[in-house]
């Protein structure tokens, strides 16, 4: 990073990956590259996703399940006397790791669960178990995290 002093601390970028809704999810087979925004919940240390059970996105994950995972926030401008002396404020979080399929009911409702807490509050129907079957939950590791902001 070349502006040191506007990275975050690795615990600022978890809680910021907490506090954000939708994030994107880079793929890419050696030749395709596919960028998709997805809803997300941090639980456990991971970053999770549900999914259909094809498509593109599943199609690049089984090819290669190395990811990126974005999430920023535009705050405003700061205004200047000239064009090119306006600056964004800004926060920005950066995930590379490696994507699994969930196998596990269990582990699958406990994230749905997870998710629609985050989603829809405690106020929402129960979750049937058999909605956990026609659903792909992914899970990505946080093998390296990079966070950067500007407040100025």
């Amino acid at each position: 990073m070349r502006k040191k002093e506007r990275a975050m601390i690795p615990e600022e970028c978890l809680e910021f990956l907490k506090a954000e809704e939708v994030g994107r999810l880079g793929l890419t087979d050696g030749k395709t590259l596919y960028i998709v925004p997805v809803n997300f919940v941090l639980y456990n240390g991971r970053i999770y996703i549900h999914s259909a059970k094809e498509g593109l996105k599943i199609d690049l994950i089984k090819h290669d399940n190395r990811v990126c995972f974005e999430v920023d926030k535009f705050y405003g401008l700061k205004r200047a006397d000239a064009a090119c002396d306006f600056a964004a404020m800004y926060k920005s979080v950066i995930v590379f790791g490696r994507v699994r399929f969930i196998d596990s009911e269990k582990w699958k409702f406990e994230v749905l669960t997870q998710l629609m807490n985050k989603y829809a509050g405690k106020n929402y129907p129960e979750i049937d178990k058999s909605e956990t079957r026609k659903t792909t939950i992914l899970e990505i590791s946080l093998d390296k995290i990079t966070g950067k902001e500007a407040h100025v």
